[in-house]
């Protein structure tokens, strides 16, 4: 499956609550999202990594990898097949 622009994902917080997000960028590392349907930039919203699903935040010193407080846990709509 391929996420794109406009794709609504679900991301689990603290591994407790389910969120929905909306996909607005993605580069070769992340994908940044916000809530659905908000005037949000990618600076206001969560980043993730593309090879893990999970949030990085630099200013809580979550890198995806070793730290985290949340993660992608699946793909709402807005997804095509490759």
């Amino acid at each position: 499956m391929k996420v794109s622009i406009g794709s609504i994902l679900r991301r689990l917080l603290a591994e407790t609550v389910p969120v929905d997000v909306e996909v607005i960028e993605i580069d070769d590392k992340f994908i940044y999202t916000r809530p659905p349907r908000s005037n949000w930039t990618k600076e206001m919203g969560w980043k993730f990594l593309i090879t893990s699903g999970y949030e990085v935040d630099e200013d809580l010193r979550w890198d995806g990898v070793t730290k985290s407080g949340s993660r992608i846990i699946g793909i709402v709509s807005g997804c095509s097949y490759t």
